[in-house]
């Protein structure tokens, strides 16, 4: 989890440094821009929570745990 987080993290970082160099080149404000992009990760990631939420709702086999499922087959079986 912490590694998907670091992932997502840098990667945004990335997208922001090439977005600001492309401002740059185009003449816009930099603030107002980088303010946008937070207002953007912000929404994406009360949007993802919400939508997983609904999906789950919708489709109840969507909250099984697979590891576990996968974990208690495996246990009866020989190596």
């Amino acid at each position: 989890m912490c590694g998907a987080i670091m992932l997502i993290s840098c990667s945004s970082g990335g997208d922001m440094q090439q977005d600001r160099s492309t401002g740059w080149r185009l003449g816009t404000n930099r603030v107002i821009q980088f303010r946008y992009q937070v207002v953007g990760i912000a929404m994406g990631a009360v949007l993802c929570v919400v939508l997983a939420k609904l999906f789950m709702s919708a489709y109840p086999e969507l909250r099984v745990d697979q590891f576990a499922l996968a974990g208690a087959g495996a246990a009866g079986k020989a190596p």
